[in-house]
């Protein structure tokens, strides 16, 4: 592809912060797409939400009032967004699923992982996705990119797919980060996630299962721990093959997911822009404006960090006891 200049984008970083999203509102406008203050993700629960969470879940959990201590308030808000409201399965199976992810963020939120050391092959993996980070889309998401790579030498380095897992915790854990620091008008905790296929090995997925159950780990397997922090996927550089096949996968996809899924081409700029994603948020080695800033560049100093809350506190007691 070729990179191309990016349009003018929102005021500067010295721009008043209302200034910057009247800007952005504007080019929503233009582009026909919601505005900001109509996403769901900058609100606090609802009170009918509150009681389900107080009366319903909490009485559930592995230790009840304390799990939900455990986890920042922003978070928990997150959780309950994406297991509950926004799931449209049956809701014994909703419940569920939210209590499975409130005890796995408790258990994830003991430790820091990006204090802990390499694991065995996770330069190898790290070379092998390439994580970049952009800008922010229109709404303050923040834009990261990967390219899909050498899969078949982070299998031949001994990297089991369980590992591989926790490695790519630690990836979505600095990424969940570095989305808290980036000082937004809005509350947001959903990113926007380019992956590029233009190095993906055809070959190795066809023959190896190997690799395909590599692949599998890596691109899905630590999104148990991150329910609800994607806005987008945008799966660029696509080869006609793969394109086919997710045809014929897409019908079983849950609508809510697939609605987050793009596929496409060489061609793809135009499409991130309709979708709110200004060049100047795109990295320069997709062609857009953004500096190419590897992941691992920006962890110095990226702590445990207390996002910033949502106005209303998740209730840690039952509403309506019995």
């Amino acid at each position: 592809w070729r990179s191309r200049a990016p349009r003018a984008g929102l005021a500067g970083a010295g721009a008043a912060p209302a200034a910057m999203a009247a800007a952005a509102d504007a080019q929503l406008a233009r582009l026909k797409l919601p505005a900001n203050e109509s996403l769901q993700e900058g609100q606090a629960l609802a009170a009918d939400e509150q009681i389900y969470l107080a009366d319903t879940i909490t009485p559930r959990l592995r230790r009840r009032q304390a799990t939900l201590a455990a986890i920042d308030v922003t978070s928990c808000v997150r959780i309950f967004r994406g297991m509950i409201t926004n799931n449209k399965g049956p809701l014994d199976q909703r419940l569920h699923e939210a209590i499975e992810a409130y005890d796995r963020a408790e258990v994830f939120f003991e430790t820091d992982v990006l204090a802990e050391p390499d694991r065995h092959g996770e330069d190898v993996l790290r070379k092998a996705m390439n994580t970049i980070v952009g800008g922010e889309d229109l709404y303050g998401h923040l834009v990261w990119c990967e390219c899909l790579g050498d899969i078949r030498a982070v299998v031949d380095a001994g990297v089991q797919p369980a590992d591989a897992v926790k490695m790519r915790c630690r990836v979505m854990e600095a990424v969940r980060r570095l989305q808290y620091r980036h000082k937004t008008t809005h509350i947001r905790y959903k990113q926007v996630y380019i992956l590029d296929l233009s190095e993906i090995s055809l070959g190795s997925l066809l023959t190896s299962s190997k690799v395909r159950e590599m692949t599998k780990a890596i691109v899905g397997g630590a999104n148990d721990f991150f329910p609800e922090t994607l806005w987008k996927l945008f799966i660029v550089n696509a080869p006609f093959v793969f394109r086919s096949a997710y045809s014929v996968v897409s019908p079983v996809i849950h609508p809510t997911t697939k609605e987050k899924i793009k596929i496409l081409g060489s061609s793809f700029l135009d499409e991130l822009e309709r979708n709110g994603v200004p060049l100047a948020a795109v990295p320069r080695r997709l062609g857009g404006g953004a500096p190419d800033r590897p992941l691992s560049s920006l962890l110095e100093g990226l702590g445990p960090t207390n996002p910033p809350s949502l106005t209303e506190p998740v209730p840690l007691e039952a509403v309506n006891p019995v």
